[in-house]
């Protein structure tokens, strides 16, 4: 199989450029990823708009020393009463001064190895081929190249992090000017078992869908969808379908810290009904 392809660009099938080297072009993209995985000064406030089996929620979030911080705005697409505000109010108010947000980076901090994890050996794990028939990202002007990519049958996981690999195949929009992932598709072809089934299973026909941008000069996550069926350590079965969007980005002078956050947050004056 041959990696060299031909850039697609934007508004355009074919072009005349010159061809690319599809894997080591991956290896930057997931060497940039893992820089995103592992950054700690966002210093990034945004609204996230989501929607799951509960209904829909915008939050107003903060990204702060200690993780995420949000405060819920509306909810099924009406603006908290004054009890509901009140509720959120006293919520955040008593995360200052614990170690709550934390134990909940350390967790983050968790999910981020696994990803690194994943991104480190995906070069390997994947075979690559161009899409020149997909439509470029259309809101991003500079060149781009789509990559399907499918399980390398000579790869074999090392671990347990690792097992997921042979199941997935995908899509991937590349900005060719700095080599950083637009979107990304996923699905899992077959069932996952983790250590076994004992840890957690995923069915197959699960998928995510990926987007992220520019704000100023990081890239950040503008667009989830997860559609998985997950059972957890032999006890339940979860359906997971959420779509989760960002938006109305602000760059703050400084990263705060997880308390910091949670007092801007709450200096807030916001609509009630």
């Amino acid at each position: 199989m041959s990696f060299l392809a031909p850039v697609a660009c934007s508004g355009a099938k074919q072009s005349s450029e010159p061809a690319v080297d599809i894997r080591a072009l991956m290896r930057d993209v997931c060497h940039e990823e893992i820089q995103v995985l592992q950054r700690h000064d966002s210093r990034l406030r945004y609204q996230v708009h989501r929607e799951d089996r509960h209904g829909t929620t915008v939050r107003d979030q903060i990204e702060s020393h200690d993780g995420g911080v949000a405060r819920l705005l509306q909810h099924n697409g009406q603006t908290l009463t004054v009890e509901e505000n009140a509720g959120e109010q006293q919520r955040l108010k008593a995360l200052l001064g614990t170690n709550k947000l934390q134990q909940r980076e350390r967790e983050e901090a968790h999910n981020r190895t696994y990803g690194t994890e994943l991104l480190e050996v995906m070069p390997d794990a994947m075979q690559f081929a161009a899409a020149p028939e997909q439509t470029p990202v259309p809101d991003v002007p500079d060149r781009q190249i789509v990559v399907n990519f499918d399980p390398n049958p000579a790869f074999h996981p090392a671990n347990m992090a690792q097992q997921i690999l042979p199941a997935l195949h995908g899509r991937a929009w590349i900005d060719l000017n700095d080599h950083r992932l637009l979107r990304m598709e996923l699905r899992n072809s077959s069932d996952v078992n983790l250590a076994w089934g004992l840890l957690a299973k995923v069915y197959a026909g699960g998928s995510i869908l990926y987007e992220q941008r520019r704000v100023q000069d990081i890239s950040t996550f503008t667009h989830i969808v997860m559609h998985l069926r997950v059972r957890e350590l032999m006890l339940k079965t979860v359906q997971m379908d959420t779509d989760t969007r960002a938006t109305d980005f602000q760059r703050l002078a400084s990263s705060p810290s997880g308390d910091d956050a949670i007092r801007m947050l709450l200096s807030e004056t916001v609509p009630t009904r």
